[in-house]
């Protein structure tokens, strides 16, 4: 019974987000099928005419000709209804981002509890960027005690992509990094996300010692499964890139293993564009996990430059 309700709620929420992915029919197309639909009555009008005026051969042809046109369009017709209620209602852009506020919280949780964790085993940061706020407008945050995790998060591909009436880039799938510092080691949960559906997959954990972690960085990378036309929900906010360019942010251990988000997508051949992704602030968190480094390390060098650049 239980799984049946969880599967319901799924299909409910595919049901829903779905259509924030899908590309309204032009209405152009309507105009077109009923243009085609109202020559058909007109040809219809004309064949009965003729069959009353006892010109039988010319009534066949205009009824046959009513007939052709009639099929076309109500087919066309058809064919729009049924794009367009797989495209409308769309869901808000805020109601998309409070969705995904939600599932971050979930994942946290899912986290701590995978890595063995509570919030008092975790290391005060001085990083007071919440994702879950900024996503939620505030309405939900990720919960503290004496310190809380960092979250980060971007598009996993290949995913659908869709740019919302604000010209904010949005995905049916994503990343997300838990990253956990505690007095010993620094825990990193990683898992990607289904938003259609909210399941998970490809979880997975690593636990460092602070002294093993050799690198905190942006790098960038060719985007070669992402798709440069996403649907856009104005004009205002079509977006075409030719080739595209990945910004990923690493964190890299001594034996070569990384673990990486993409936090930026750019226009290969012009590193200028790009693309308005929902708020990381990564820059704070790449600061906040150096400085974290630097006092387990016992270093007392200045703060380095925060990230990478595309």
């Amino acid at each position: 019974m239980t799984q049946t309700r969880l599967e319901r709620s799924a299909q409910q929420r595919r049901d829903r987000f779905e259509k924030y992915f899908a590309r309204t029919p032009d209405p152009a197309e309507l105009r077109t099928a009923m243009i085609i639909i109202g020559v058909a009555s007109v040809l219809l009008l004309i064949a009965l005419a003729c069959f009353v005026a006892k010109s039988g051969f010319l009534g066949v042809v205009f009824l046959l000709g009513a007939g052709y046109a009639g099929v076309k369009g109500f087919s066309r017709k058809g064919a729009y209804d049924k794009a367009y209620a797989k495209a409308e209602p769309k869901p808000s852009d805020a109601e998309v981002d409070a969705c995904l506020a939600a599932d971050l919280v979930m994942i946290v949780a899912r986290a701590m509890e995978r890595l063995g964790l509570t919030y008092d085993d975790l290391e005060t940061v001085a990083q007071q960027w919440d994702p879950v706020a900024n996503l939620s407008r505030g309405q939900n945050r990720i919960q503290a005690g004496r310190g809380r995790p960092m979250v980060v998060f971007g598009p996993m591909f290949p995913a659908r992509t869709a740019v919302g009436q604000d010209g904010v880039w949005r995905f049916s799938c994503y990343q997300v990094m838990v990253i956990c510092p505690t007095s010993y080691h620094l825990a990193i949960y990683r898992t990607g996300i289904d938003f259609l559906t909210g399941g998970l997959r490809q979880e997975e954990t690593q636990e460092y010692h602070y002294s093993d972690v050799v690198a905190v960085s942006t790098t960038s990378a060719p985007g070669t499964e992402l798709t440069a036309e996403p649907t856009a929900h104005s004009a205002s906010s079509e977006v075409r890139f030719a080739k595209t360019t990945l910004r990923e942010f690493q964190i890299v251990v001594a034996s070569g293993d990384r673990s990486k988000v993409v936090v930026g997508i750019a226009d290969e051949t012009d590193p200028e564009r790009e693309a308005t992704l929902q708020e990381s602030r990564i820059d704070e968190v790449i600061a906040a996990v150096r400085r974290m480094l630097r006092e387990k390390k016992g270093g007392t060098a200045p703060p380095a430059s925060a990230g990478g650049s595309w």
